[in-house]
């Protein structure tokens, strides 16, 4: 046992005794808590088995006013229930109070007329609000419980009304309580009993957890667990000695492809070359695996610069090794505690992600252009690809020249509790932390799944995938064709989108669009005119489709030099025999650019919020809009 553990266990009770004593305590908070918590579990549940009987009454209510030839003939129908519901036990009033918080139909005749308002009754006319508890009429006995359900008779609204006596229910509880009490002593008992023979092995399996509770089981680092304990440590001790402190955040380059492509075996492998050459480090330092392909390195006594020196030596000892990694680094500041630190690491590993990988990058270089929130932007959306938490709207793309409906281009929403302004921002996270294809993959398959029995027939589905995707796909990745195959899509009617910025990966997605078009996949160029790459993407790949940017579009009317462009890219397209298709068609302005484009070059669809915005449902219909038949005409 290191110094530090034996030194904190001496003056302690055996771990025997203070097993037996903890489980002893243990147990009889258990039994204390059980006892309320049960208790107040079953109250509750009766209060809101009575609460679902009232609302059952008061849609039977509605019922009788939708029936009744008259507001008069529901009313005394309504009396009539309330009477026989008067009558169930412990039930001491059943009314129906209109508007203006009078009793319009009692149980007892003689309330009828009355005025009852409290600010029960008024949250269920006034708010439409459910009540269930204790009664809150001020002048009412407070012991009792009353129950408030809103209605709605000939289009206006009413509360319904029940209060109730709480003894027959405090008799119930009471009766539980002791079979809870009895149960609970027997369990305590019998809990003792087990125990004894149970003592000496849980003894010996302490010894034993102790080593492994803080171990990871491929590596044998330290796991995040140790880690934790041990960041905390290191920052107090960094701060009350005035000692340099810092922490490196280290993450494997391409860990997913070389699982997919390799195997977890070799996987496997790669993480214990990886914690090797780390564990291997200078004395002192403590190497941990945080979970995945995610490591942290604690460098006590060791300012910027130094870490980046020990940082290239990891780096060069990995290169040898055949492995890559991005790093990033941060050193304590004054008044940081042991998260900002973890946090600001992070955030220096991410940006070297974005970078590119295979460097290394310190918190110092990106404080003044990020801020610690690109940390809990990559827990969100890690988070959001764990719960597959991924929605789709569905925007129409019309045909010019037909007047018909040509197909519906899926985008990908995320909930507003992720914090992501938008679709972009979430894939610009997910780009830094190298998780585009995870994201793409979840967005695919909700696309997938929602078109398979949503798609209008002869309709197409275009799919949004990134450079980043198409290159795994380039390189022997079957995932698309899986997807499709799951969600019985057929490959003619699906449109694969691939922005022009592609940037280097060019060669690799061109070859990925062959490889698509073998299985009976059609291509669209997206953004063409956004940057400088558009027709170089035409001529290397020949689309089916040509989207022509929203940029260019909007300008054209105005601005003689995006006119050019467009005007560039329909007759280029229009010489490839690609389909050619206006994006960003947002009022009467651009359709008529397009109507007049129509009559020089080949436009041959459109697409904009002027024709139709995205939304959660599939277009009905395969009628466009008056305007878009202008044109077709």
């Amino acid at each position: 046992m290191p110094d530090h553990l034996r030194r904190r266990a001496r003056g302690r009770l055996p771990f025997a005794a203070r097993l037996a004593l903890s489980l002893a305590i243990g147990l009889g908070v258990t039994v204390v808590c059980a006892y309320v918590l049960l208790h107040h579990r079953l109250r509750d549940e009766q209060i809101r088995g009575d609460a679902r009987m009232v609302a059952a009454d008061a849609r039977t209510f509605e019922r009788v006013g939708a029936s009744a030839s008259d507001h008069a003939e529901a009313l005394r129908e309504i009396a009539a229930i309330l009477r026989a519901v008067r009558a169930r036990p412990g039930v001491t009033e059943a009314m129906v109070i209109d508007a203006d918080f009078r009793v319009v139909a009692a149980g007892d005749p003689e309330t009828v007329g009355e005025l009852d308002r409290d600010p029960a009754v008024e949250d269920a006319i006034l708010e439409g609000r459910s009540y269930a508890g204790r009664e809150s009429d001020v002048r009412a006995d407070r012991s009792g419980l009353e129950y408030l359900e809103p209605l709605t008779l000939d289009g206006e609204r009413f509360a319904y009304e029940i209060t109730r006596t709480s003894s027959a229910l405090d008799d119930q509880l009471r009766r539980a309580d002791r079979t809870v009490l009895e149960v609970a002593l027997l369990g305590l008992l019998a809990g003792a009993l087990v125990f004894l023979p149970l003592g000496g092995t849980l003894v010996r399996e302490h010894r034993r957890a102790l080593q492994n509770a803080t171990l990871d089981g491929l590596t044998h680092l330290p796991n995040a667990r140790a880690f934790g304990s041990d960041l905390r440590a290191a920052v107090g001790r960094a701060r009350r000695h005035g000692e340099q402190l810092t922490l490196v955040a280290l993450d494997v380059d391409d860990f997913k492809f070389v699982n997919d492509r390799h195997g977890h075996r070799r996987g496997d492998t790669l993480l214990r070359d990886v914690a090797t050459v780390l564990a291997d480090g200078r004395a002192g330092d403590r190497a941990f695996r945080i979970g995945g392909d995610e490591f942290m390195v604690l460098l006590p006594r060791t300012a910027e610069a130094g870490a980046q020196a020990v940082c290239a030596k990891l780096l060069e000892r990995l290169d040898a090794a055949g492995v890559r990694i991005s790093a990033g680094l941060a050193d304590l500041r004054p008044g940081d505690d042991h998260e900002a630190l973890r946090q600001q690491s992070d955030a220096a590993l991410y940006e070297a992600k974005r970078r590119g990988g295979h460097r290394v990058v310190t918190f110092d270089e990106i404080a003044d252009e990020t801020s610690v929130t690109s940390a809990e932007a990559a827990l969100a959306l890690r988070t959001l690809l764990d719960l597959g938490d991924a929605e789709c709207v569905f925007q129409p793309i019309w045909d010019l020249r037909r007047g018909r409906l040509l197909g519906v281009e899926a985008l990908a929403r995320f909930p507003a509790g992720y914090g992501f302004e938008g679709p972009a921002e979430a894939f610009d996270v997910a780009q830094r932390i190298g998780r585009v294809h995870d994201l793409d993959v979840l967005c695919t398959r909700e696309a997938l799944r929602r078109a398979a029995p949503e798609l209008p027939a002869d309709a197409l589905l275009f799919l949004n995938v990134a450079p980043q995707t198409l290159d795994r796909e380039a390189r022997g990745g079957d995932w698309l064709l899986a997807e499709l195959r799951a969600s019985g899509v057929g490959a003619d009617r699906v449109v694969i989108e691939v922005t022009e910025r592609v940037g280097a990966r060019g060669a690799a997605v061109a070859a990925a669009i062959e490889r698509l078009r073998a299985h009976g996949l059609r291509v669209a160029i997206d953004d063409v005119g956004s940057g400088t790459g558009g027709l170089e993407m035409l001529r290397r790949t020949h689309p089916d489709f040509v989207k022509v940017d929203r940029s260019v579009v909007a300008a054209a009317d105005a601005d003689a030099g995006a006119r050019a462009t467009l005007l560039a890219i329909a007759a280029f397209a229009t010489q490839t025999g690609a389909y050619v298709i206006a994006e960003g068609v947002e009022d009467d302005a651009a359709l008529e650019l397009v109507r007049a484009l129509s009559g020089t070059v080949r436009v041959d669809g459109a697409q904009g919020f002027g024709l139709g915005r995205p939304g959660p449902e599939m277009p009905a219909t395969h009628t466009p809009p008056a305007s878009t038949r202008a044109l077709a005409a």
